[in-house]
C-alpha cells in the first residue's frame, strides 16, 4: 500500500475508492500515534483530511467553534505532520486540502478562511524546511456533506458545484506533476484545473 487517508471525509472517501487505499479515522492524536505504524508501514503519500466549517457571522460564533475550526483545519494537520515526519522520514509526500476560499472574500468565512491561510502558511514553509514533498488542493465549492451542514439545496445552484470525484482527477495530475498547488473549480458546468 502507498497511499494512505487521514481523517475521512467525503473526498478523502472518494480518494480511497480511486486509488484503491485505507482510510485511517482515529479517535484523538495519541491513539494516531500509537497505530499509525503498526497499521500502515510502508505508507508514500499521506492525504490529511481532517476539516471543520461552521459557517455564520463572525459575532455569533461562539468560542468553542472558533476553537474547532482552528484545531480541526490547523492545529490537527500539524500535530499529523509532525508524527508522520517522527514515524516515517522525510522521503513522504503531504497532502494537505486547502479551500478557494483563501483566494476571495466570502461572506461568513472569516474564520475559516484564517484558518485556511494558516494550513497553507505551514505548508508551504514546510516544503522549505524539510525534503517533504509537499502538496496543497484548494477545491472551490463541492458536493458534501460539510457543505450541506452549512448550506440549503434551495439557496444555491448545484450545477457548478464539483463532484468529489472531480476533486479527486484533479489530484492525481496534481500528484503526477511538479507542482505544488492545485486549484480547482467550475464555471459554467466546464471544470477548471490550474497548477502552481
Amino acid at each position: 500500500m502507498k497511499e494512505l487517508i487521514i481523517g475521512g471525509g467525503e473526498i478523502g472517501y472518494e480518494i480511497s475508492e480511486q486509488l484503491a487505499c485505507p482510510v485511517f479515522k482515529f479517535n484523538d492524536i495519541a491513539d494516531f500515534k500509537g497505530k499509525v505504524l503498526d497499521f500502515f508501514p510502508h505508507v508514500e503519500t499521506f492525504f490529511i483530511t481532517t476539516g471543520k466549517l461552521f459557517k455564520k457571522p463572525f459575532h455569533s460564533l461562539t468560542e468553542n467553534e472558533i476553537n474547532e475550526m482552528f484545531y480541526s483545519n490547523v492545529l490537527l494537520p500539524i500535530e499529523i505532520t509532525k508524527i508522520l515526519q517522527n514515524t516515517y522520514g522525510n522521503d513522504i509526500t503531504i497532502v494537505y486540502f486547502s479551500s478557494s476560499v483563501v483566494k476571495g472574500l466570502r461572506k461568513d468565512y472569516s474564520v475559516y478562511s484564517a484558518t485556511k491561510v494558516a494550513l497553507e502558511e505551514f505548508a508551504k514553509n514546510l516544503k522549505n524546511e524539510t525534503d517533504i514533498n509537499v502538496k496543497i488542493v484548494r477545491p472551490a465549492r463541492t458536493d458534501t456533506k460539510l457543505r450541506w451542514d452549512n448550506y440549503s439545496y434551495n439557496k444555491e445552484n448545484t450545477k457548478n458545484l464539483l463532484s468529489p470525484n472531480e476533486v479527486v482527477s484533479g489530484i492525481q495530475k496534481l500528484l503526477d506533476s511538479e507542482k505544488m498547488i492545485l486549484d480547482i473549480y467550475k464555471e459554467n458546468e466546464l471544470i477548471c484545473e490550474v497548477l502552481s
